[in-house]
């Protein structure tokens, strides 16, 4: 009885976090979504779970990946902290690859460094945590 109970509590526990994912972006091969249940909103440096899911499936199998975005809101920056790759939608299915290896740090403003053009779901991710 109490391993049903888990099952139904994990499953519950499941489903509420999916629905508070939040598509900030969609480009048509691909949306963004955000996860707004767990998204700080105080600090100029923020950490957030993103899920990216692809309409098709890239050439490697990708079909989704989860990451965990470090974004600096007065820096005006994003940056990757890690990313776990998978066969199916919304961070679904086996593993295909994982990364614990932080990305360099875009910049989705005026500061020096490589700059975002703003139609990039990067400016998107950093008006949406930010703003």
């Amino acid at each position: 009885m109490n391993r049903t109970l888990l099952f139904v509590l994990f499953a519950l526990a499941a489903s509420s976090a999916q629905a508070q994912m939040t598509k900030i972006v969609d480009t048509g091969d691909r949306s963004l979504y955000l996860d707004t249940k767990t998204m700080p909103n105080t600090g100029n440096v923020r950490t957030v779970p993103i899920v990216e899911d692809y309409a098709t499936p890239e050439a490697n199998g990708i079909r989704s990946r989860k990451m965990m975005l470090e974004v600096d809101c007065s820096g005006l920056q994003v940056r990757a902290l890690s990313a776990t790759m998978y066969t199916a939608a919304m961070g679904a299915g086996p593993t295909i690859e994982t990364s614990n290896t932080p990305s360099d740090w875009l910049y989705v403003g005026t500061r020096t460094g490589q700059l975002v053009p703003p139609t990039t779901p990067y400016r998107a991710i950093w008006q949406s945590v930010c703003r």
